[in-house]
């Protein structure tokens, strides 16, 4: 069943021309199977603010007139999804459309356009996705391609690192997530990418084929290759203690003699398997997780 909820309620929001902000304290949630349209004809955007909770297990649809601006730390959550329809007559030049934290640059005109904005939680069994991810449509050019940048919350993050945050897309009917080029930096991750229906774009601090987290050459202490077969390579910080635990979290394994610079690990004989490595350095303690194949 479907109802339309009326957003812009005095009670909830201030009013000034051109702009509602949600009022701080503020809690919205629209709840599953359930659509709210925001119907502007005239530009209209919606503030997200401060100490508010906008929770969307439906559907939000924005007019071309509508967008929403969110502060950081104050995501819209929820497992539905935000979506924007418009038409660009000209080429983008850093055009947010629908302020769904999607930047976007053009050579030409993007023409009738569609952008969705999902909040599902994704997991593949071994971690959790930070729950923004797009369907991307340029209804006549399909192969038009794009610059774009991703926004992320830091909420969003679990406590990784925006350092590691990589782009991944999957393609219709396909389970498989293939990685995309891209560079992250300040509260973006920037890549090009065609603009079509069959990418589902999303940003993952780790692999999401095998929930691995995908190493930094800023880490402490950098393992590799992962999976191994037989031989694990570490290198960084000197490590004062190393441990390794099974996957019922047995510890199976300690080491307590390492060299300055690059050490070795022969993995040869354990059985297959996800196996947790707890570093101790002289100024950390770091856990990682390694798959033997």
């Amino acid at each position: 069943m479907k109802r339309l909820l009326i957003l812009y309620a005095v009670a909830l929001f201030s009013r000034s021309f051109g702009q509602a902000t949600l009022l701080t304290g503020t809690s919205i949630l629209i709840d599953p199977n359930t659509n709210v349209e925001l119907l502007s004809t005239i530009p209209d955007t919606l503030f997200i603010a401060v100490g508010t909770s906008f929770i969307n297990n439906g559907a939000l649809h924005l007019s071309p007139f509508n967008a929403i601006q969110e502060k950081n730390g104050f995501p819209i959550k929820g497992t539905g999804f935000e979506k924007y329809t418009t038409f660009y007559a000209t080429s983008l030049t850093g055009t947010e459309p629908g302020g769904l934290g999607c930047q976007l640059f053009t050579q030409v005109a993007a023409d009738s356009f569609r952008i969705k904005r999902f909040h599902s939680v994704l997991n593949n069994g071994f971690v959790n996705g930070i729950g923004r991810n797009y369907i991307i449509e340029s209804k006549m050019n399909s192969t038009l391609n794009a610059i774009v940048l991703f926004k992320y919350d830091s909420v969003e993050l679990n406590a990784s690192d925006p350092k590691l945050l990589q782009l991944y897309h999957q393609e219709q009917g396909n389970t498989t997530w293939d990685r995309i080029p891209g560079a992250a930096f300040k509260d973006y991750v920037k890549t090009t990418i065609p603009l079509n229906s069959l990418n589902l774009l999303s940003l993952f601090p780790f692999d999401p084929a095998t929930g691995i987290t995908v190493e930094s050459p800023t880490d402490p202490v950098i393992m590799y290759p992962n999976p191994v077969s037989d031989v694990l390579y570490l290198t960084g910080e000197l490590i004062h203690k190393l441990i390794i635990y099974d996957q019922l979290g047995n510890k199976i394994r300690i080491y307590r003699s390492f060299n300055q610079g690059t050490n070795t690990i022969d993995m040869k004989e354990l059985p297959a398997g996800i196996y947790q490595f707890c570093i101790e350095t002289g100024t950390r303690i770091l856990n990682k997780r390694i798959i033997k194949f």
